[in-house]
């Protein structure tokens, strides 16, 4: 399965279970996912944290949409 179609499939699951402006914090080992924006699911921000000389996990911030 391509990454993109397995991250939609999961902001789809997490949305089910979010009421209307709550948030999640979704971690990954890129930014890709900064550019997700759907009509259910807002990106609000996202944080990189430094794991290893050259290893970097992104987390981000979404918000369901009422």
């Amino acid at each position: 399965e391509r990454l993109e179609l397995l991250y939609k499939r999961a902001m789809k699951s997490i949305c089910s279970l979010l009421k209307p402006g709550s948030r999640a914090v979704v971690g990954t080992f890129s930014n890709e996912l900064k550019e997700f924006d759907s009509s259910q699911m807002k990106h609000l921000v996202s944080y990189p944290l430094r794991v290893h000389q050259s290893l970097t996990r992104w987390f981000h911030v979404f918000e369901r949409r009422p």
